[in-house]
């Protein structure tokens, strides 16, 4: 016997898999933004004196403190703290075309 619940849970699957890819990266993105927001508010609600780095050292630790060891939290940490610094590598240059 099905319950309202897998019932609904069938349908969004549905209603999912009838969304083109790009669709579902933009659903991902307002998620992600959403989820981004929500945990902003908590942190703070908790202390309105959270502003600049403060407030994304403790985004930080808040998302990913249960996933990163303290080595890479102090790590993103420095690198947060730089102006205009690049977080990621830089993209890979494609191969240069040679004749065989």
């Amino acid at each position: 016997m099905s319950t309202p619940i897998d019932d609904t849970e069938v349908q969004f699957r549905g209603m999912l898999r009838q969304l083109g890819p790009s669709d579902r990266v933009a659903m991902a993105c307002r998620m992600f933004s959403t989820g981004r927001a929500l945990a902003i508010a908590g942190l703070l609600s908790r202390d309105r004196g959270l502003t600049g780095f403060s407030l994304k050292r403790a985004l930080l630790r808040h998302v990913y403190g249960r996933d990163l060891t303290s080595d890479q939290l102090s790590a993103i940490e420095i690198a947060l703290r730089q102006p205009n610094k690049q977080m990621h590598p830089p993209a890979a240059t494609p191969p240069e075309d040679h004749d065989v």
